[in-house]
């Protein structure tokens, strides 16, 4: 879609810092202390700003590039290796990009899924159709819809099926939420202020969205009984 690659700037734990912008995604990729992978969408290099403390402190890791203007960053072990992976949206491009871990910080080269849709701006992973392989949802802007990469292992993933959703889908989340046992999906429309629920049916597939309105122009979503 044109328009230069941008890496995403791996920061590994080792002493107290904090991350200077976002988005984020926390979690153990070299096996040691919790690290931080952010994208570094100005292209400068710029990833942390660190506290004055004598705690955790953070160190440069290997740079990744990703696809046209990386949006939305998720961790998971896609492979089932005990390693945590990359799952990176890239909104002016029509893919998403997944790093497989290979432990020690170290990631795989880029494998490219083509979605259909410039516009991915969120990804949850989950294992969504209950097979053990853990999945891909994406909320896509600018097609107002949930995109759904279903595993097939070896953290590669099948053909993109697309759900509607409300205009501008912006940020989306995944969750139980009627206790059938089966996953279903909470995507923000900022366009249309409300978010929208889409109840699995199984299988990796959902049923048409039920509209509940919020305040104008949500963007994030996060699931969690707060009751």
């Amino acid at each position: 879609m044109g328009g230069p690659a941008v890496a995403l700037v791996l920061v590994l734990a080792a002493g107290c810092g904090r991350i200077a912008f976002s988005p984020v995604e926390r979690g153990h990729t070299d096996g040691g202390g919790a690290d931080a992978t952010a994208i570094d969408t100005r292209g400068d290099g710029a990833a942390i700003a660190p506290d004055a403390c004598s705690g955790i402190t953070f160190v440069a890791g290997p740079a990744l590039t990703a696809g046209n203007n990386p949006s939305a960053l998720a961790a998971g072990d896609l492979d089932g290796d005990g390693n945590l992976d990359l799952v990176v949206t890239n909104y002016n491009s029509t893919t998403i990009s997944v790093f497989l871990g290979q432990g020690g910080g170290a990631f795989a080269t880029q494998v490219t899924y083509d979605i259909g849709n410039t516009g991915a701006s969120s990804v949850a992973i989950a294992d969504l159709d209950g097979d053990g392989k853990l999945d891909l949802a994406i909320a896509d802007t600018n097609s107002g819809a949930a995109i759904v990469l279903l595993g097939t292992g070896g953290g590669a993933f099948g053909a993109p099926a697309v759900f509607p959703a409300g205009a501008a889908a912006e940020g989306l989340a995944t969750g139980d939420f009627d206790d059938d046992g089966k996953r279903d999906l909470a995507v923000t429309s900022f366009g249309a202020s409300q978010v929208d629920i889409l109840l699995g049916t199984g299988g990796g597939m959902f049923a048409a969205p039920v509209s509940y309105p919020t305040g104008a122009n949500p963007i994030g979503i996060a699931e969690g009984d707060i009751t």
